[in-house]
């Protein structure tokens, strides 16, 4: 059985392992069964790179169909995966990001809710704990993907922390992406305010990680 978001799109494989598309479709790796369904119901042919919707082919690398929608408008699909070691699962991630200088927005918590997939953001309201806690018991419990937005304290440059029950933790920089030019991504500047939130902790060790960007 796959897991697939509430469109279609498959979001991990037969073996449970993590295999996020960007909102256009755009993965790093395809599922085990992309052959079959792997963005929006429909198959992807890893022959030609595209993903075949019937009267024309959608290339999810540039968010364009396979016409003369083609153009230089080209998007750019970035992020960063880490496999953690987390003593107490979920809840020791999120301790950790939110023990960091990543903050919520002023209005609350953006989160994935409890029976919902990472496509559904709901706004749990306040700045206190205690509901978010209570979604955190939620989808450990459930053994549901859990995903929070977090802003890098002071700035407007944030992005969205999916948490998978593995341990396997996928930022996206969906918020004032920091770049080095017009198409190419500050890496460095991401990686100095993520990796050393697991660093240091007796509840969280940083396995590996690995920076994925696609244009």
């Amino acid at each position: 059985m796959l897991a697939v978001a509430r469109r279609g799109t498959v979001i991990a494989d037969a073996a449970g392992t993590a295999r996020l598309a960007s909102l256009f479709g755009n993965r790093a790796v395809h599922p085990s069964d992309a052959a079959a369904v792997d963005y929006v119901e429909k198959g992807y042919d890893a022959n030609l790179g595209v993903v075949r919707m019937g009267v024309r082919d959608y290339d999810p690398t540039i968010s364009l169909s396979s016409s003369t929608e083609r153009s230089e408008a080209m998007s750019v699909d970035a992020g960063l995966t880490l496999n953690l070691a987390a003593q107490k699962g979920l809840r020791s991630i999120v301790d950790a990001l939110l023990a960091s200088r990543w903050r919520a927005c002023d209005d609350g918590w953006w989160c994935v809710p409890a029976g919902e997939d990472v496509s559904e953001w709901r706004l749990v309201q306040g700045a206190e704990r205690t509901e978010l806690d209570a979604l955190v018991q939620a989808k450990m419990r459930a053994g549901e993907v859990f995903g929070i937005r977090l802003f890098w304290d002071g700035a407007d440059v944030g992005g969205e922390f999916l948490v998978f029950p593995s341990c396997e933790v996928v930022f996206s920089p969906t918020m004032d992406r920091v770049k080095l030019g017009p198409r190419t991504t500050d890496v460095s500047w991401y990686l100095s305010r993520i990796l050393p939130v697991f660093a240091g902790r007796d509840d969280v060790d940083l396995e590996s990680w690995i920076w994925r960007e696609t244009a």
